[in-house]
């Protein structure tokens, strides 16, 4: 509802969230920043938080690390 609404719509509770979500929402609209959607397989981050194996733990290392692949 925040996003719809905007600024009206939220409660004292939501002080901290607002003022982060609409910093953000402001950069959107003025083009500094791009939210973009991706798949699981794409967040390299997920190596830093979760236990990985095989072909997609040697990817997300090599983005990590800077290094190949294999």
């Amino acid at each position: 509802m925040l996003e719809l609404n905007g600024r009206m719509s939220s409660g004292k509770r939501m002080k901290y969230v607002k003022m982060k979500f609409l910093y953000i929402k402001d950069k959107v609209e003025q083009g500094d920043v791009v939210i973009e959607h991706k798949d699981t397989e794409d967040m390299w981050s997920d190596i830093l938080t979760k236990p990985k194996q095989g072909k997609s733990f040697r990817k997300d290392r090599s983005r990590l690390m800077g290094c190949d692949v294999d």
